[in-house]
């Protein structure tokens, strides 16, 4: 009976359920307001695809899917490739006359939860391609021009295409994670790290799972060459980012979909691998909005989160395991 009474307050009371809890410092499913909940990657999910990755945030589950493939380049920029949306074919006029750097569009429907509907993308679902996009451009990812197959007449074009398979709450943290953990599964392994005492995260001493064919150009034809090396691309930065929500004046790590649905304002931080911050992304906000110190309490528990979730992903690619981190410096791996 107190447990019926407990949902039946909670649903005709939200913010007074939440506000309940969170002035005991803890979250209605348990966790301090600081925690985070158990983040599982699995890279290579998709065996058809160039690249592809699954990251599960708690009860959000996203997967990534990269394909290559060769179009023509634009005249205004005649060495670079594209990162395009998947939906854009590289034979079409589209992609030959108007690719730009893009990243793909962010698919929320009602497999994953009955708050989506079908037809034309939901705006959260807009909001979270938009910030994909922003991300991959600040943070300057990958160089278009390694993209390059023959000046002026071939490059690579990678199409990428994120699907939402179950959601609560937190779907930027998990779009963001899978999009980097897939491009680093193509074979795109040399990871520049200026400082001597940072190992990469992701190292050429161990075959990628899948790669992109070296190949020529020739009268118009690309040709792949089977005894030749793979084409190697590079990852500038590697960017991982920290959602936190602001609800009741108390700021909420890795914030569920009902606690999305109930805060005064959401904020990301993105980081990269030398704790440098890439961009910060607000929701809401008004008269509750954040402070500089809450702002400045994210970026530490950003920087804070990026230590784990970059042991998870070396670990991922190096030993061939589903890894899995439950919260700061709790990480564990499994057999796959």
């Amino acid at each position: 009976m107190a447990t019926d009474n407990a949902d039946v307050f909670r649903r005709i009371q939200p913010h007074e359920y939440f506000r309940r809890f969170i002035e005991q410092n803890v979250r209605p499913d348990g966790r301090q307001l600081h925690k985070f909940r158990k983040t599982t990657l699995n890279v290579g999910a998709i065996s058809t695809a160039n690249g592809s990755a699954m990251v599960r945030i708690g009860g959000t589950t996203v997967i990534c899917g990269i394909k290559a493939e060769v179009a023509e380049p634009k005249i205004s920029t005649p060495d670079e490739g594209f990162l395009d949306p998947a939906h854009v074919q590289a034979h079409s006029s589209y992609a030959t006359q108007h690719a730009y750097i893009s990243v793909p569009n962010v698919e929320l429907s009602p497999i994953c939860s009955p708050k989506f509907r079908s037809g034309p993308p939901s705006e959260q679902a807009q909001v979270a391609s938009e910030f994909l996009n922003k991300i991959i451009k600040i943070s300057k990812v990958l160089s278009l021009t390694d993209l390059c197959i023959e000046p002026s007449k071939a490059v690579w074009v990678l199409y990428a295409d994120v699907l939402c398979l179950s959601y609560d709450g937190n779907v930027l943290d998990a779009s963001l994670l899978a999009l980097v953990s897939a491009l680093l599964d193509p074979g795109i392994m040399s990871l520049p790290y200026p400082m001597a005492n940072r190992a990469p995260s992701v190292s050429n001493s161990f075959p990628p799972l899948v790669q992109l064919p070296k190949v020529t150009y020739s009268e118009g034809i690309v040709r792949a060459l089977a005894d030749e090396p793979v084409t190697r691309l590079t990852l500038y930065r590697i960017p991982v980012s920290t959602t936190l929500s602001l609800l009741a004046k108390r700021l909420l790590s890795d914030p569920s979909d009902a606690e999305e649905s109930l805060a005064d304002e959401q904020v990301t931080v993105t980081i990269d691998e030398r704790g440098r911050l890439c961009h910060i992304w607000k929701v809401g906000g008004g008269s509750n909005t954040a402070t500089p110190d809450v702002l400045k309490e994210c970026i530490q528990r950003a920087r804070a989160r990026y230590g784990d979730v970059k042991g998870m992903v070396e670990r991922a690619f190096k030993e061939r395991r589903v890894v899995f981190v439950a919260s700061v410096g709790d990480e564990t791996e499994m057999d796959t």
